[in-house]
């Protein structure tokens, strides 16, 4: 049975994504709970869905249809950016893009080797990731696949004490992989594989199910105001108890903290609503091409802000930028939803062929 909570929680953290690489990272840099938040529900879903789906199919056809549905697709937006960026390479020289304060935002798509690094999933070590070879929030697709694969390994694992032995195991790791070595993970994937265990945890033995039927609400809601205060000299990441107990974990931990209970909380209160058979509908379409919307929000938001900044003459006030955001989200799902059909069309007629 599908779970309306989820699909809706999956539209507003998509609606988030499409407002926040558009525009509130721009006016607003210091507001980095909005990604936080809205990447961990993305994180989290995944981690449920998968573990949901582990439990009823053969993990082969598991990995073989999230590699249908996601990484063709992610293979497919890297050919785009790839083809986008070398004709921007071929207009416009490094001085000009950076006299326009564009080159260091742009610079990792006009490396070739950040698509391959991307590809391969190596970018999840922090030296390919960041620098020239970041590709913004594409990084998404590959950290989602290393959890896949990682998780895969756990699940296959008999009885509690040996899982929670290779969580515990993993965790350690990580923390060695994110000090100072040449090849230390990049720190988004220690950050979110909380994230992602906490909805693989919560799928088993209807955890998620059991959460909303007790009064846990009101823990979450302590947990969620604790963890809004990470940044304040006493429970801040900086500050001297967190760093003398847990050193650089301190800010993994503080903040995934704010991230499991602020979508817990969400998902608990989403579960209450009974929607209507359109909106139904309508978290159903676009959760089902939520990968796709993910993928090409780089480019529908950058259209719509140029058109805006041209007919405004200038730079564009709160309403208008109330404005972008509805048309982005709206031309972003819409577009997403085509290349959804579309792609259920190859699929369907190349496993007619075989």
């Amino acid at each position: 049975m599908r779970q309306f909570e989820l699909d809706l929680m999956r539209v507003l953290a998509l609606f988030l994504l499409f407002a926040f690489h558009s525009y509130l990272s721009v006016l607003y840099p210091g507001m980095w709970f909005v990604e936080t938040y809205l990447l961990s529900a993305f994180f989290l879903v995944s981690g449920y869905l998968f573990a949901k789906s582990l439990a009823s199919k053969p993990p082969k056809d598991v990995i073989k249809s999230r590699l249908g549905r996601i990484y063709v697709p992610f293979l497919l937006a890297l050919l785009l950016y790839f083809v986008l960026s070398q004709i921007v390479a071929l207009f416009f020289s490094p001085a000009q893009l950076s006299a326009w304060g564009l080159y260091d935002m742009i610079r990792g798509f006009l490396q070739p080797l950040s698509y391959v690094f991307h590809a391969t999933g190596l970018s999840i070590f922090y030296v390919l990731s960041s620098g020239n070879f970041g590709l913004y929030h594409l990084w998404f697709i590959v950290h989602l696949f290393a959890y896949f694969f990682l998780f895969l390994g756990i699940s296959r694992l008999s009885g509690n004490k040996k899982s929670a032995a290779a969580i515990a195991v993993f965790i350690f790791l990580m923390a060695l992989w994110s000090s100072e070595l040449i090849f230390r993970l990049e720190w988004k994937f220690e950050f979110f594989f909380l994230v992602f265990y906490c909805g693989f945890w919560l799928a088993q033995n209807s955890r998620l199910e059991k959460f909303y039927g007790m009064t846990w609400q009101i823990p979450c809601l302590v947990l969620l105001a604790a963890a809004a205060t990470i940044d304040t000299p006493t429970f801040g990441v900086s500050s001297p108890f967190l760093k003398d107990f847990l050193g650089n974990m301190a800010f993994t931990l503080t903040r995934d903290a704010f991230a499991i209970s602020s979508v817990l909380v969400t998902l608990w209160a989403f579960h209450r609503i009974k929607p209507g058979d359109r909106l139904q509908a309508f978290t159903k379409s676009v959760s089902g091409s939520s990968i796709q919307a993910y993928l090409l929000q780089p480019i529908v938001s950058s259209l719509v802000v140029s058109i805006l900044i041209v007919l405004n003459g200038g730079p564009i006030g709160l309403g208008v930028i109330i404005i972008g955001v509805v048309l982005s989200f709206a031309l972003g799902i819409f577009i997403a939803g085509v290349v959804q059909k579309d792609l259920e069309k190859l699929t369907t007629a190349v496993s007619k062929r075989s």
